[in-house]
């Protein structure tokens, strides 16, 4: 509370008071600090916050909580004011202590199958007298299949998906060169994807995605019957869910195309930034990889295309309006940005979905009339912000 603005603070005082009557109020939950402080001086004196009345940069350093990192047996391992801090140096021993293991009897390269016996979840061995734990995943190293250890879950999951990717790719030569070579519709695509990027990059995304698609879902096998029994059950749905993906995709690259179109030539002052955004938004939503990388969110890309021919149409007449909404977005796209820095190469999905949203609020604000997947605000977000970075 004494962080806050002065025209919100003289609303609180004397703040031990207030202090005390909210720690009496609130109940722990998985919301932040200052999301339920918010909440408590909402009910109390009617004044709304927003996350970035809240300044805890200039609380002294005793005011700040300090955090503990414990072992498995409870010993404090380090401690600090510094979250990302912490996060940051314990990632960095987590990674050393994997690597100290990569000698593993687990740890192989140039597999062409599975490995024997079945790929546990996680792997817990003592190295120099600590406990570590490693995840183990199956992963793609192009031409052939290893075992790797990794240091966070969700890299052990996402190199897996990708591990069992080409393991069905390897299984299936003919199928591949198939749709390489001979799937209708496919050439049309690499013709309009000219501009971002070449037909290598366009076709080999598109495989690898539609092989995920068919074979790399969860659960994953991590052993070779469950591979083998994944195999035979879903193969027969590869060559109509590669129809199906190249229409969508020639759908996007159509809309993409219309959308860069009018993004070239000279544009007024005024509307350079908005021009700008939506440049930056098309760079985001398709380059090379972008196919696999959205996964299920692929089918709403001729929505958001849409949506972006439509604001170039709206923005010269509602200049002010477009800009507003702009940076309302904006400020989400650039939390979201700096979050993902400091999670390195730790892909959250809690991160990623909370982009997609983001698209969405896109629709929502700039071509309503499209409609979203789900009501869709600035608020809403702010909320699911708040939860997500609680955690």
């Amino acid at each position: 509370m004494k962080s806050l603005p002065k025209q919100y603070r003289r609303q609180v005082v004397p703040i031990p008071d207030w202090a005390d009557a909210a720690l009496s109020a609130l109940t722990p939950g998985n919301v932040s600090l200052t999301s339920a402080l918010a909440e408590f001086l909402r009910q109390k004196t009617g004044i709304r916050l927003s996350a970035d009345e809240w300044r805890p940069e200039q609380l002294p350093v005793h005011l700040i909580m300090n955090i503990r990192v414990v072992n498995h047996e409870g010993s404090v391992l380090g401690e600090g004011r510094d979250l990302n801090a912490l996060i940051e140096r314990f990632e960095r021993e987590a990674e050393a202590g994997t690597k100290a293991m990569a000698g593993d009897a687990l740890s192989q390269q140039g597999l062409t199958q599975f490995p024997e016996g079945q790929l546990p979840e996680s792997h817990v061995r003592d190295q120099a007298g600590i406990r570590v734990e490693a995840w183990p995943a199956l992963v793609d190293e192009g031409e052939t299949l290893g075992v790797t250890l990794f240091d966070h879950p969700d890299k052990a999951s996402a190199q897996h998906r990708h591990g069992i990717k080409r393991l069905a790719m390897r299984r299936l030569p003919d199928q591949v060169r198939f749709l390489a070579r001979d799937l209708p519709g496919l050439e049309r695509c690499v013709l309009l994807y000219a501009n971002v990027g070449t037909r290598r990059d366009l076709v080999d995304d598109f495989i690898e995605a539609v092989f995920l698609k068919v074979f790399a879902f969860d659960p994953l096998p991590r052993d070779q019957a469950a591979f083998e029994a994944r195999l035979e059950s879903e193969r027969s749905r590869l060559h109509e869910t590669a129809e199906s993906l190249v229409a969508l995709l020639e759908r996007i690259l159509k809309r993409h195309l219309e959308v860069s179109k009018a993004l070239k030539g000279k544009v007024a002052f005024n509307l350079a930034l908005s021009w700008s955004d939506v440049r930056a938004q098309m760079q985001r939503l398709v380059y090379p990889g972008f196919i696999s990388a959205a996964g299920e969110w692929l089918a709403q890309y001729p929505r958001y295309m849409e949506a972006a021919q439509i604001r170039l149409e709206k923005a010269p007449r509602e200049v002010r309006r477009d800009q507003l909404a702009m940076e309302e977005v904006n400020d989400f796209q650039r939390r979201l940005e700096e979050r993902r820095r400091r999670q390195g190469t730790v892909q959250d999905q809690t991160l990623e979905t909370f982009g997609w949203w983001l698209e969405e609020l896109r629709v929502s604000l700039f071509a309503q009339q499209l409609g979203t997947l789900a009501p869709v605000s600035a608020k809403r977000l702010e909320r699911q912000w708040q939860e997500l970075t609680a955690s």
